[in-house]
C-alpha cells in the first residue's frame, strides 16, 4: 500500500517506514475465523406505520429499468434524463427516483396513503439473530411504534440501528452499478 507524507498518511494501513499501523490488524485474522457480515434488513417507520424498505428489489429493478433505456438512447443524454425523470417505478411501498442514478445513487421516497406492513411483530419474529441486523429510518422518533419494534429486536437478540431522518427526503442507498458501462452488459 501506497503511503505518503501528505494528509493522506492517517489513512494507510502502514507508516512511512513499511510497519503495520493497528488497523492492519483487521484483515489478520484468517477468514474462516472472522464473522460474516449481518445482512441488513431495512425498515421506516412513519405515521405509526412499519414499511419494509425494498433496497435489493429496487436495485433490480432499477437495473432492469435503466438497462432498457440506455439501450433505447444509446447513451446518457438530454432525451435519456428527461426519460428517467419521467419513468414511475414502484417497488412495495416505494417510488424509484430514476434520475437518482445519475449521481450513483438508490432514491426511494415512501408513497403516500400506502398500508405498510400490516404484522410489524411477525416481520420482527422472522429475524435471524445471527445473520440479520434490523435498520431503522425514523422520522419521529417519539413515535410509539420505535421504541416497541426496538424492545421486540433486542428481545430476540437482534442488533438494531436507528437512523434518525429529517424532513420528507427520500431514503438515499448507493445504486451498486454504474449507468452507461456495466448497465448494458
Amino acid at each position: 500500500e501506497w503511503c505518503g507524507e501528505d494528509m493522506w498518511k492517517a489513512f494507510a494501513l502502514f507508516d512511512p517506514h513499511g510497519d503495520a499501523k493497528p488497523a492492519w490488524h483487521a484483515f489478520a485474522a484468517p477468514r474462516h475465523d472472522r464473522p460474516w457480515p449481518k445482512q441488513g434488513v431495512f425498515l421506516e417507520i412513519l405515521d405509526g406505520r412499519l414499511h419494509a424498505v425494498p433496497v435489493a428489489e429496487a436495485r433490480a429493478a432499477s437495473r432492469a429499468a435503466l438497462t432498457e433505456k440506455i439501450e433505447a438512447f444509446g447513451r446518457v443524454n438530454v432525451s435519456y434524463i428527461a426519460d428517467i425523470t419521467a419513468h414511475e417505478l414502484v417497488v412495495g411501498d416505494y417510488s424509484v427516483v430514476l434520475r437518482a442514478s445519475l449521481s450513483g445513487n438508490l432514491d426511494l421516497a415512501l408513497r403516500p396513503d400506502t398500508a405498510g406492513v400490516t404484522d410489524w411483530q411477525a416481520t420482527v419474529e422472522a429475524l435471524d439473530p445471527a445473520t440479520h441486523r434490523l435498520v431503522l429510518f425514523v422520522r419521529n422518533p417519539d413515535d410509539r411504534l420505535v421504541a416497541l419494534v426496538q424492545q421486540a429486536a433486542q428481545g430476540r437478540g437482534v442488533e438494531a440501528v436507528v437512523h434518525p431522518l429529517e424532513g420528507k427526503s427520500p431514503l438515499r442507498f448507493g445504486l451498486g452499478f454504474t449507468v452507461g458501462t456495466d448497465v448494458a452488459e
